[in-house]
This record gives structure tokens, sequence and C-alpha cells, in this order.
């Protein structure tokens, strides 16, 4: 029965105890500092930071400390607001830890969690470089800047986001092969946040991606002085980005009769010899410092040279003739009686012929007192592709 007693009063004592305990930890100081949170960079300069966070109570006081070994703290500001700048004992391109001690009216202090924070280099890259491209990027490089940890390219064109890296190089890609604009190189010091305080550009300008093919290719005229010398004026169409072109021209045993360039949109070539038919294929170029980059080549064209020769008529028949094209696969003949007119193809004949005697025309006999009015076109055919002199 004694044991049941001193039990029971035991069990009594515990539970007023213990009710104590629950009543002391209920009470809750409401007007004590509580810590500041979400500390953010929001400003970097080379000789500036400011930063913003989320505060206690309205009437709290905040006193703002940075360091840069985490273990010497100064402070650097004292105020009432949310957010504050610091532009005094900042130097250029260095990180700092930064925390937020506030002190709320009865007293009590909360000591935030520190961040790191970064300002700016106070210098550009310098020997910014535009060192090769692609249909489709670019590359660039930089010297080193003092205090950066990272680097920013952007488009020079339209508002667009900085691309960054920490090496000294970058190629920017997802070009087209029409893209031409400059390129602004950042230095920039990074947090651990992500935070980058950028500092100053240098700019890199006329960087372009390596142009499209060629098109459109087509003779203007084929001028041959004599049996071992003639001139080709070839025309295309100007391709975006390039500043040249470059022309192969091959005779008809595939031997290379020369390389040729061009900055123009058309291109005379003339030293070729006689009459006789060329494959030619283009490129173009752009310029990167001193060297050429090219672009791809077309697909080989033949150029057909124009025929040349006379004709006679006499009574019942005319009599045509032509110099030989060399690598011409056959002729074709027309005629027309009116000068305005529309031509007939009268006959073809294989590439070894060099004339043609026509007896009728339209069913009719050919006569003396009509103007007939002759041209003949070479052709050469390479599988299932014919290519003419007409051809422009």
């Amino acid at each position: 029965m004694k044991n049941r007693i001193w039990k029971s009063t035991a069990i009594g004592i515990g539970a007023t105890a213990l009710a104590a305990v629950f009543t002391l930890m209920g009470k809750i100081d409401v007007n004590a500092a509580t810590a500041a949170t979400n500390i953010t960079q929001t400003e970097g300069t080379s000789s500036g930071i400011g930063v913003e966070w989320t505060g206690g109570l309205d009437d709290s006081q905040y006193s703002v400390q940075m360091s840069e070994d985490q273990k010497n703290w100064y402070e650097m500001k004292n105020t009432l607001s949310n957010s504050c700048y610091i532009y005094n004992g900042i130097s250029a391109g260095k990180t700092y830890y930064l925390k937020v001690i506030t002190t709320a009216k009865d007293g009590t202090t909360a000591e935030s969690m520190p961040i790191d924070v970064v300002s700016a280099p106070s210098t550009a890259p310098a020997n910014c470089q535009w060192t090769d491209s692609t249909t489709s990027s670019v590359t660039l490089k930089w010297d080193a800047v003092e205090g950066a940890n990272c680097y920013g390219l952007e488009k020079g064109s339209g508002n667009n986001n900085k691309e960054t890296t920490e090496g000294l190089t970058y190629t920017i890609k997802g070009l087209s092969d029409t893209f031409s604009d400059y390129i602004r190189v950042s230095a920039g010091r990074k947090s651990s946040s992500g935070y980058v305080a950028w500092g100053w550009h240098n700019t890199v300008y006329s960087v372009k991606t390596v142009p499209g093919k060629v098109t459109g290719i087509k003779k203007n005229y084929w001028h041959t002085y004599n049996k071992k010398t003639s001139s080709l004026w070839l025309d295309y169409n100007k391709v975006t980005n390039a500043n040249g072109y470059q022309f192969k021209v091959y005779n008809t045993k595939n031997k290379l009769l020369g390389t040729y360039e061009s900055t123009s949109d058309w291109i005379v070539i003339s030293d070729l010899s006689g009459r006789s038919c060329a494959k030619v294929k283009a490129r173009p170029y752009i310029k990167i410092g001193d060297k050429k980059k090219y672009g791809a080549w077309t697909s080989e064209k033949w150029i057909v040279p124009d025929v040349y020769g006379k004709y006679i008529t006499t009574s019942g028949k005319i009599k045509i003739d032509w110099e030989k094209v060399t690598g011409a696969t056959g002729y074709d003949i027309y005629v027309k009686t009116d000068r305005n007119g529309l031509f007939k193809k009268v006959a073809s004949v294989k590439g070894t012929k060099t004339s043609y005697v026509l007896k009728k025309f339209k069913g009719a006999k050919i006569s003396t007192s009509k103007t007939y009015y002759v041209s003949v076109e070479a052709k050469k055919k390479v599988g299932n592709k014919t290519y003419k002199s007409s051809s422009k």
C-alpha cells in the first residue's frame, strides 16, 4: 500500500513539472530578431555591389558585413531597408562574403548565413579576334582579363542573351549561312549562385559564317580569238556573306586548266584554248584576317562554246558548214525565214560532223528568192543531262 501511494505521488509531480516545461516553451517573443533570408546580389560593378534580402520586423535594423576570408568581418552598411548598395572598399574583379545581422527593437540580434558576392573586372578583354567559321558557327578568341572567371559573347543586332564560357575561346553555334554581325566580348566575375558582374566589352566587327553554294552560273559570252585562244565570261548570283569566289576550269579530258578568283558576280577567264567545251565548278569564300575560308563546291557544269560557221544557198539546197567544237556530242540545226520569227529545228547530227545540207524547209524546196536564217547549236550530253551552247 505504501509503494502504491509513493508511485502515485511521483507521477503527479512529474506531470506537473512537464506541464511547466511546456508552458515555458510556449512563451515565444514575437518582438525578437529573425535572421535575414533570400540574400541576393542585384548589382555588381567594378567598384560597387548591390544586394537585397527578406527581413524580419518592420522596425528592424540591419548591419551588412563583408569579409574576404570569412574570418575577419567588417560592417559596410547600417540600414533600415531590406536592400543596400556598397561602394566603399570594393576592388574590381573580386569575390567577397556578405552576411546580414538583424537587430530587433527589443535588442535581440540574429545573423544570416553568409553568401559570396562579386565585383566586375575593370578592363575589357583585349586582342579579341574572329578565328574561324562554318556555315552555322563562328569562333572567337581573346586574352585573359585580371579578375575575370567567365566571359560573355553577345551578337550585336537585337536583344540577345550572352553566351558564357570560362575559357578564352568560344564557338557560337546554331547560326545561318547568311549570318553577318558584330560580336561583343565581355569580361565577368561569377558567384556560386550564378550571378555575374559584367565589366567592359570589346567588339569584333563583320563576323560571318561561311556562305552557301554559288548558284546561277551561266555563260555571258565565249569569244574565240583563234583556234588556240578564247575568252569565257561567266555570270552567277551573288552569295550573301561572300567576299569572293573561286573557280576551277577543266578541259574535256578532265585536266585542270586553271584556278581563278573574282570578287564580283562575274568572272572572265581569258586564257582558254580554242573552241572547246569546258567544265567549271565554283565555291564562295570569306576572309578571316589574312586567310580565306572556302564554302562548298557547286556540282560540275559544262559550258559549251558558241558555234561559228557559214552557209551558202544555192538552187534547191543550203550548204551549212561550222567550226568543230571539241567535246561536243552533237549539233542541232535550226532555220527560219522571218528575221523576227521562231527557229525550227530541221536536223540533229553527231559531234563528228561539221556540215549539213538542207534540201527542204517546211516541206518546200529551198529557193534562192527567199532569205533563210540558220543557227547551229552545239550540245554535250553527260549522263541524263544535256548542255547546249545556247544555254545561259
